[in-house]
């Protein structure tokens, strides 16, 4: 018998051997020689089962001890050790964990590609697919899994993986159907709980997915992140003390995590306590140091206090571990354009439009910096393209409305005003919507938003400040213009107690008009009236000082039309008496407010704006948008 030929027979007779039930030594031989067993292949039999069984032994020697390296940190021990296995399917598995592990995806790659060529198994498929994910290969990933469930169509860590790729690609049906399936599989898995939760808060079923959070919790007590989501939920629903306790459980479990105590602290802001909101924030930044979303807030959070430079350093230093963080450009922006700095408020708009084509907030942002400037072409582009821009998008349902003025707080508000000015004997007189209101309805407009009383040009502007705040009963209104002599025009002030807005507004003499308006920089919004006396109106059981006569100052502002009601009239945008001077702030006032309107839904005074404007002027951009704005007023009747 040739040599290789006898090679062939005792190969087959090993493998006969591996595949029976134990050879007898006196029985014939499997090979066919008609020799006994013993005097022919046991010998060698012998010899290669003696081989095998050490290298096994070796083998599980080797990864035994790979694994305990491993599972102590000593990867690259570990590595080694494995890399002395080249063919086994285990040892293989492993070297793909550790280079994914490590981030080093391909090699994680190409190890778990040999060792399911090996040795098929789901857990290895359900790894291969982890790594093409981290390599964004996500058709490669999703075939992984569907393989891995192919082999094992009861593996719930395979459903459950394919969920959480379904949802990078925010698939989010499918997501939650994998999810559910993994879920069947394993009811008992708190990953799997919130992995559901996390995509139903992204449908907006709150309350599904708060169910899916507090049973990842009854699982795993010390669950910290369904806490922290617990608690997200909650500030989404405006429970916000809910949040805050929410919060704090999840803090209690792992009291480093910067995202809780950002999230803390942005509810905390929102509950008006921007001091307790900065001590989150700056928690969180010790934890988290290039944790751009915590600087940026913290910068919100003292810019509500009033510290600005304070706030723009942290708008900044978030933008430098961020630079495409879309809304520290918006409050870097919105610094400069308070601040007038036209320059930097241009610059960090911009790039928000360059971050985010479709960003209405800073085209708006834009259009109110060219009209600080003076720039009326300019404002009116930018706020078309808002305007456009808002209508093109999928509108949400509109938030809580402000409620109307409450009548008997604003009438409570007036009289104050009206007592410390007589009191100081400081001469003033009902003017605007507030005239108005009392003389054709004989009480105050029901849908004005603040409190007009006239005072002569003379009188001391910082005089009255002192005055009405000093008396504890008003506060100075939040105003963008800094020193009193670009605050000429009208000052603003609140009634502490009720909120309700007071506006003063200073009458001066010209010739046979007054000249009277709003301050703005770099021009004043300014209307003509004729010059008047002072008479006297009763109301309220007291007499109050009115222009007269009183209905030629209401024609001169509201036209010869003012006995009929137009809730949305704008004094700023529309006074019949406005100087030449101010008309194209005018129009860009009304453009500026217009897409206010719109943003919010408030599609009536949007109505009412556009024809308030296209009564002063022809604008066919303005034409075709009343009708958009119909469209939406018939859809919500």
């Amino acid at each position: 018998m040739a040599y290789q030929e006898l090679q062939q027979l005792h190969t087959v007779s090993h493998q006969l051997l591996m595949n029976s039930k134990a050879i007898s030594r006196n029985t014939l031989c499997p090979c066919g020689s008609t020799k006994k067993y013993k005097h022919c292949c046991q010998q060698y039999d012998d010899q290669q089962r003696s081989a095998t069984l050490t290298q096994e032994r070796n083998s599980s020697k080797i990864l035994q001890l790979a694994l305990q390296h491993f599972r102590v940190g000593h990867l690259i021990q570990a590595e080694a050790l494995y890399q002395q296995l080249p063919e086994h399917p285990e040892a293989l598995f492993m070297l793909g964990k550790i280079a994914y592990d490590s981030a080093h995806f391909s090699n994680a790659i190409a190890y778990l590609n040999k060792a399911i060529a090996l040795k098929p198994e789901s857990q290895l498929l359900c790894t291969l697919g982890l790594a093409y994910e981290a390599l964004n290969d996500i058709p490669a990933a999703l075939d992984s899994y569907q393989k891995a469930l192919m082999l094992n169509p009861r593996d719930a860590d395979a459903f459950y993986s394919l969920g959480c790729a379904y949802q990078s690609q925010q698939q989010w049906e499918e997501a939650v159907k994998h999810f559910q399936a993994a879920l069947t599989l394993e009811p008992n898995a708190s990953k799997i709980h919130y992995a559901l939760g996390c995509v139903l808060v992204t449908l907006e079923k709150f309350e599904l997915a708060k169910t899916c959070y507090e049973h990842a919790i009854a699982l795993q007590r010390d669950f910290a992140d369904a806490y922290n989501n617990l608690g997200l939920l909650m500030h989404i629903q405006q429970q916000f003390d809910n949040a805050v306790n929410y919060y704090r459980q999840a803090l209690k479990f792992k009291p480093n995590s910067a995202i809780a105590l950002n999230n803390l602290g942005n509810t905390l802001l929102i509950q008006e306590q921007p001091n307790l909101a900065i001590d989150q924030y700056r928690r969180a930044i010790a934890c988290h140091p290039t944790y751009a979303e915590a600087h940026h807030n913290l910068g919100a959070a003292m810019y509500q206090l009033g510290e600005t430079e304070g706030a723009a350093a942290s708008f900044r230093q978030a933008l430098t571990l961020k630079p495409d963080y879309l809304n520290a450009w918006m409050s870097l922006g919105k610094f400069g354009l308070e601040k007038n700095d036209f320059n930097l408020a241009a610059e960090c708009f911009t790039q928000a439009t360059i971050l985010k084509p479709d960003c209405t907030d800073a085209y708006s942002s834009l259009g109110l910096t060219s009209l600080k400037q003076g720039k009326a072409d300019a404002t009116v582009a930018y706020f078309r393209s808002a305007i456009t821009l808002q209508l093109q998008t999928s509108f949400s349902a509109p938030g809580p409305k402000k409620p109307p003025m409450q009548i008997d707080l604003a009438r409570e508000a007036l009289i104050s005003a009206r007592n410390l000015l007589m009191a100081a004997e400081i001469p003033f007189f009902l003017c605007s919507g507030t005239l108005l209101g009392i003389v054709r309805n004989n009480d105050i407009l029901p849908y004005d938003k603040d409190m007009d009383l006239g005072i002569p040009w003379h009188v001391d502007r910082e005089l009255i400040s002192r005055i009405l705040t000093q008396s504890g009963i008003f506060e100075e209104g939040k105003v963008q213009e800094d020193t009193f002599e670009n605050r000429q025009w009208h000052l603003s002030f609140v009634h502490i107690k009720n909120q309700i807005a007071l506006d003063l507004f200073f009458y001066c003499p010209d010739d046979e008009h007054f000249i009277c308006g709003f301050n703005f920089l770099p021009f004043p919004v300014q209307s003509h009236p004729h010059r008047f006396e002072i008479g006297t109106l009763f109301w309220q059981g007291l007499d109050w000082p009115i222009p007269e006569p009183v209905e030629q100052y209401l024609t001169d502002f509201y036209g010869s039309d003012w006995r009929i009601p137009d809730p949305y009239f704008d004094t700023v945008v529309a006074s019949h008496c406005q100087l030449p001077s101010s008309w194209p702030s005018r129009r860009n006032f009304g453009y500026a407010r217009l897409f206010d309107r719109i943003k919010e839904q408030e599609w009536l005074k949007a109505e009412g704006y556009c024809r308030q404007m296209l009564r002063l002027q022809d604008d066919s951009f303005l034409t075709d948008l009343l009708a958009s704005i119909n469209t939406h007023i018939e859809k919500h009747a």
